[in-house]
C-alpha cells in the first residue's frame, strides 16, 4: 500500500498538502515488478507510473532491435 509519506519527497507531489497526498495514495495501486517484467506495452491503455524505488527501463523494439530509450529512477514518472 502506498502512503502519503512515500509521495511527499517526490517533486511532482511536493506541492500537495497532506490531505491531498493521502487521497492520492488511497487511489494509487502499488505494484512490484521483477527484473525483466513489463509494466506496460506499447498499444495498451495508457497509465501513469511513478517509480518509488529501484530503476525502470523504458525500451522499444525498433526494426526488430530492442533499444533502451530511458531509465527512470525513484521519484521519476
Amino acid at each position: 500500500m502506498i502512503t502519503a509519506a512515500e509521495l511527499a519527497p517526490i517533486p511532482l507531489f511536493a506541492a500537495l498538502d497532506e490531505p491531498a497526498r493521502q487521497r492520492l495514495a488511497q487511489k494509487a495501486a502499488d505494484i512490484h515488478v521483477e527484473d525483466g517484467d513489463w509494466v506496460i506495452r506499447e498499444g495498451e491503455d495508457p497509465r501513469f507510473f511513478v517509480v518509488l524505488e529501484g530503476l525502470l527501463q523504458v525500451v522499444k523494439d525498433i526494426v526488430g532491435q530492442r533499444r533502451e530509450l530511458e531509465q527512470l529512477k525513484a521519484g521519476e514518472f
